[in-house]
């Protein structure tokens, strides 16, 4: 190895890019060790997908080429590409077949081994419950300064309103036929998916980081990329996503747009908690409040109903 530079470097994981004698590039990436906080194994949802994947064959994911259990970390070939700051709308077409691609193979021995998503939606009321329990935490919140008490009351007046609309709606739906076992939790999903997690290669549009991957429901696969706070879609792109989503065989089955109207706003709750993670330490900041408020107002469920 002639070189090692930090690329990435994240609370849960940090990745550095490695290169060998030959020029020959290579991914290096150290996970976060499982706590009884929070005991999920990162390293070894990746490292499954990524094992089912390089059975498939499929070009647009990094290849496993060795892994260690001890000191948590992969080695994994190295995508050049870029990454996107924006999407056109053959990039979410694109996105579409390659979620196609993902699930022609879910009778493979590998796909048998690949554990739920982190936060899977595997019924309407975990969806919900799952959502109530952050809502709660965020409630426990003690403010310390001005902009806690700004965002607290705003969290009273807007937030918490939205969240129980959600959760009311999700409940007038749970018992409806497409919410029955059998119809959910039937694809394979890279789970934390985005623009922040999207290349642009020569062979086309490629996927890294999939430390959150599994058994997933196709509704919330939609929704994520939908409503992803990094990159919002469009109308138009959320209906070519949609179109596209629709003539895959292999991912859709009946009512899985009902779904995703019953938990679009359930997703779009989630996604504000989730930015709002430095408030709970009393550490977020004017920026990413501002960033909070402008996805309040600007993400839109509409598309469902």
């Amino acid at each position: 190895i002639m070189s090692m530079l930090p690329v990435a470097q994240g609370i849960n994981s940090q990745v550095y890019r490695l290169t060998d004698r030959q020029k020959k590039c290579y991914a290096l990436k150290f996970y976060q060790t499982p706590t009884k906080a929070d005991p999920r194994n990162r390293r070894e949802s990746e490292e499954r997908f990524l094992v089912y994947m390089n059975e498939c064959d499929l070009k647009f994911v990094p290849r496993l080429i060795t892994i260690s259990q001890n000191k948590d970390w992969s080695l994994l070939s190295w995508i050049d590409g870029k990454k996107l700051k924006v999407l056109n709308t053959q990039d979410i077409v694109e996105i579409a077949q390659r979620i196609d691609l993902i699930n022609l193979r879910r009778d493979l021995k590998s796909a048998k081994h690949l554990h739920l998503a982190s936060e899977a939606c595997k019924s309407l009321p975990f969806m919900v419950q799952n959502l109530k329990s952050r809502i709660e935490k965020l409630k426990l919140v003690k403010a310390t300064n001005d902009l806690d008490r700004e965002i607290g009351i705003w969290i009273s007046d807007y937030l918490i309103s939205l969240a129980n609309n959600a959760i009311a709606k999700a409940k007038r739906h749970e018992s409806k036929t497409y919410w029955k076992n059998e119809n959910i939790c039937k694809i394979i999903s890279p789970s934390d998916v985005g623009i922040h997690n999207t290349i642009r290669t020569n062979i086309g549009i490629a996927f890294v980081d999939f430390e959150y991957s599994g058994w997933d429901d196709i509704c919330k696969l939609v929704c994520d990329w939908i409503l992803q706070p990094e990159y919002l879609f469009s109308k138009d792109q959320t209906r070519a996503f949609v179109n596209e989503i629709s003539n895959c065989a292999a991912c859709i089955n009946d009512g899985w747009i009902s779904r995703c109207n019953d938990i679009a706003d359930l997703i779009k709750v989630k996604w504000i908690t989730i930015m709002l993670k430095d408030y709970f330490s009393n550490k977020i900041d004017c920026k990413q409040w501002g960033k909070i408020k402008k996805y309040y107002k600007e993400s839109s469920t509409e598309y469902f109903d």
